[in-house]
């Protein structure tokens, strides 16, 4: 049996994208994905929270696509796992990282900050016919979020 290198989180964006090119060329998209994982106290019975940090590295056309999404975006991603080095100007001593290099990308939901802003200013197109009924989803999101777990979408490119 093949051991395999892969990666599925969902989170939420620490900030938004840095886009940098590479010196080939290569369009480099990075960012911190949050994560959450919840358990009960077994002492108190509360339940506690434990966030972990993920940098994720988007190359090329998936560079494109993360340079959309904003600070508090929901993703969903799959990618592998890979350690970087690097050394900086103020430390001569490599440090190591864990990445995620990812190989797709979907956004769950926007931010708060966009979805409240989007609805002060209203919808984009309103309807020609005044009686119709305004969509509570001013964004357009509730679509998206209606079709497949997009963890398990058996569309998305492996």
């Amino acid at each position: 049996m093949p051991y395999e290198n892969f990666a599925v989180l969902t989170g939420y964006l620490g900030s938004a994208p840095v886009v940098r090119f590479t010196a080939s060329g290569i369009k480099v998209a990075n960012v911190r994905l949050a994560t959450n994982y919840y358990y009960k106290d077994k002492k108190t019975g509360a339940t506690v929270s434990l966030t972990s940090w993920h940098a994720l590295s988007f190359f090329d056309a998936q560079a494109d696509a993360a340079a959309t999404y904003l600070k508090g975006d929901n993703i969903s991603v799959r990618g592998r796992l890979q350690d970087r080095s690097y050394i900086t100007a103020e430390n001569p001593t490599p440090r190591i990282i864990k990445e995620i290099v990812v190989l797709s990308s979907h956004l769950v939901a926007a931010s708060r900050l966009i979805r409240s802003s989007a609805a002060v200013a209203g919808p984009p197109n309103l309807p020609s016919d005044p009686d119709a009924s305004l969509s509570s989803d001013p964004v357009g999101l509730d679509s998206e979020l209606a079709t497949a777990d997009p963890v398990f979408d058996e569309s998305w490119p492996v």
